[in-house]
């Protein structure tokens, strides 16, 4: 199956050439129909009654299925993907996706957002309860929410140098997560220790 990301970049690439989609039908599983080599943004969109090396061509509809560059592997079978049966139908099945891909980016993008805040809220406390578990036992002045709000704010540069690289270069520099360590070791060493209870002298 298509993640989202995958079927909107479909659809939309076909949107480009969706007045030249020769007339075809999907019988018995099988492409049955016209013939064609259209060009588009991304690539060559190719429409064949047979099956051929399609390694230049970004979208091939092939006689078993269709193959769709860097997205699958082998065919994406008609039968595991059947929204449309004939020309007309994948015409309106780009209508539609067209019309309705704003609503859809919107929320699948807040369900991404949810996701990851729970994830990185959940590694946030499994990382806070484990280093102030780390100072309890070295015997330092620890507190537990306050590890919490440290490592926070720790993350917060980072992640901002991160986007912005990742957005102007589109490469993922991890490293700047370093900071975050050197910085939490920092704060830990400047813990004060507990001082130890006297016995009471007799």
């Amino acid at each position: 199956m298509l993640s989202f990301v995958n079927t909107n970049q479909f659809a939309s690439t076909l949107d480009e050439v969706k007045d030249d989609i020769p007339k075809f039908e999907i019988v018995n599983y099988e492409y049955s129909g016209g013939e064609a080599t259209l060009d588009s943004s991304k690539g060559k969109i190719i429409f064949t009654n047979d099956e051929v090396n399609t390694k230049d061509a970004f979208i091939s509809f092939q006689k078993q299925g269709i193959e769709i560059q860097n997205m699958t592997e082998d065919y994406l079978s008609y039968s595991s993907f059947d929204k449309f049966k004939n020309d007309q139908e994948l015409k309106n099945y780009i209508d539609t996706h067209k019309n309705s891909a704003t609503f859809f980016f919107v929320v699948y993008s807040i369900i991404q957002i949810i996701v990851m805040s729970a994830f990185v809220f959940t590694i946030l406390l499994l990382l806070s309860f484990i280093l102030n578990k780390v100072a309890e036992i070295k015997n330092k002045r620890t507190d537990y929410m306050n590890w919490f709000k440290i490592i926070s704010y720790s993350f917060v540069i980072p992640s901002v140098i991160f986007a912005v690289i990742e957005f102007v270069t589109h490469r993922e520099f991890w490293w700047v997560y370093v900071f975050v360590i050197i910085f939490l070791t920092y704060y830990y060493k400047k813990l004060p220790e507990l001082k130890k209870k006297r016995k009471p002298s007799i």
